[in-house]
């Protein structure tokens, strides 16, 4: 199931009970328009030092169900369903349209007893919830789907090696053309995996993942090692999303990261090619990559067959 808002909370002072609402106003580094913290007189407004992680507050819905508590009760803005808050610790990921960063475990306080009178602290003890900054602008609703922003991976451990090839192997037996045919090998998957670590050590490529409740669900990798005279581009390759993460916007959320990845590194024009006229090559155009031209019989599907490929080009501004 994929995580989401369930319900969504605003109190307008710290005595008053939260109401819900369909959707609320997110303001950047603020909170959310109408809520006690965005006003700066919720009950701990005044405390010093202020610190983050003070603009929005989240809870599961697991844990007040299994609690039998009110949503309300629990005075936290954001009730999601679907996702441990506890991973998106010093994490970014969106809520809709809206980026937040996960910032501290929102751990109940002796002012929940107070105002709940009921004793929750040792219930709630790693479960009251998580703490998170608002860093965009935007409307947050009631079914906006929660997704977690990708990142550069700076070094690969054993345990996402296993994942990134799960993701490969998930790909190709769906039918992708990302080099690999059918029956595939978990140890040629390792294989390349390896490589591309080797090549992250070395700093001759970027390798950007997204991770859900089962781990890294997609990824994609930026190529640096190209010639001398190209000091200025980079190769966009093995854009995989796992199937459990596809229809949730991620293959997006990878592109518009490896572009800004690809900025951060001071490139200015960044090329792929992908099966022509597939599901990938709609997403890219529509991105704005300018199509170049057509290469017939380039690649074996991974059953068989051959398919055309094409070459896309996007100078970065």
């Amino acid at each position: 199931m994929p995580a989401r808002v369930s319900a969504l909370y605003i109190s307008p002072a710290a005595t008053v009970l939260p109401h819900a609402v369909s959707e609320a106003e997110a303001r950047a580094h603020r909170g959310l328009v109408g809520d006690r913290y965005f006003a700066g007189v919720g009950t701990f407004s005044d405390w010093e030092p202020k610190g983050p992680g003070r603009e929005l507050t989240l809870v599961e819905s697991e844990v007040i169900a299994e609690l039998g508590l009110s949503a309300a009760d629990l005075r936290r803005n954001i009730v999601t369903e679907g996702v441990r808050l506890n991973q998106l610790v010093g994490k970014r990921f969106r809520i809709g349209e809206v980026l937040v960063e996960g910032i501290r475990l929102c751990p109940p306080c002796t002012h929940l007893d107070q105002v709940t009178g009921r004793a929750l602290l040792k219930l709630l003890a790693e479960r009251g919830g998580l703490r998170a900054d608002i860093l965009s602008d935007g409307v947050i609703q009631v079914g906006d789907l929660i997704a977690a922003e990708p990142y550069v991976l700076t070094g690969v451990s054993p345990c996402q090696l296993d994942q990134l090839v799960d993701v490969l192997e998930d790909c190709v037996a769906c039918g992708a053309v990302v080099s690999f045919i059918n029956p595939f090998s978990r140890q040629r998957g390792l294989d390349f995996w390896q490589r591309v670590a080797d090549d992250v050590e070395t700093k001759k490529r970027i390798l950007l993942v997204a991770e859900d409740e089962q781990g890294i669900c997609g990824t994609v990798q930026l190529v640096f090692d190209l010639p001398e005279n190209q000091p200025h581009r980079a190769e966009l390759v093995k854009m995989l999303v796992h199937r459990r993460a596809r229809r949730q916007g991620l293959g997006e959320r990878l592109m518009r990261a490896a572009e800004e990845a690809a900025r951060a590194a001071g490139k200015s024009l960044l090329m792929l090619n992908t099966v022509t006229d597939g599901g990938a090559a709609r997403l890219y155009e529509r991105l704005g990559w300018v199509r170049i031209g057509d290469v017939p019989d380039f690649a074996l599907y991974p059953d068989g067959g051959l398919s055309s490929t094409t070459y896309y080009y996007r100078k970065l501004t």
